[in-house]
């Protein structure tokens, strides 16, 4: 449970069924503790005849905000889980059941301290910045901010998905 919303986890999914009259949708919370983040989206089964997945911002602060990477991985995972499960556990089965139940699927990602800069974390401590000091700081180190600003200072290091 984070901030009132329920989870879904896979047994909770699998376990879920509602009747055909309920939407073959459900809620989706995006949280990054480290970007200090949530978004709020809606799982949507494009069709009846397809196994297609579309992942629709559900308030104005997340449509504003869109994370084409974060969303269209969602969408991909949705889609191969509606590929692989037999048509007796078919996702949109699980989506309905779980909507009317009233929960969500709630999505926590976290990036490893090595995708950006921790010096102002080594700093803030008083260590030296070398390998073994950052090998001492806790995992999942929140990303700094910016002391006049409020902004979110993300000082990439080159080593993620772009690397």
């Amino acid at each position: 449970r984070s901030a009132g919303v329920d989870t879904v986890t896979p047994a909770g999914l699998a376990a879920a069924a509602a009747p055909e009259s309920v939407p073959a949708e459900v809620p989706v919370v995006v949280v990054s503790p480290q970007f200090r983040s949530r978004r709020h989206y809606t799982l949507r089964r494009s069709s009846a005849a397809s196994t297609r997945y579309s992942l629709l911002p559900a308030d104005d602060a997340t449509a504003a905000a869109r994370n084409a990477y974060v969303e269209r991985t969602v969408e991909v995972v949705a889609m191969t889980a509606a590929a692989l499960l037999p048509a007796a556990t078919a996702v949109d089965a699980q989506l309905r059941g779980a909507a009317a139940r009233g929960l969500a699927l709630c999505i926590t990602l976290r990036a490893d301290n090595d995708f950006y800069s921790q010096v102002d974390h080594l700093r803030a401590r008083g260590l030296p910045v070398s390998t073994a000091s950052l090998a001492a700081l806790p995992a999942f180190l929140p990303c700094p901010l910016d002391d006049a600003t409020g902004e979110l200072v993300v000082s990439k290091t080159g080593m993620g998905s772009s690397a």
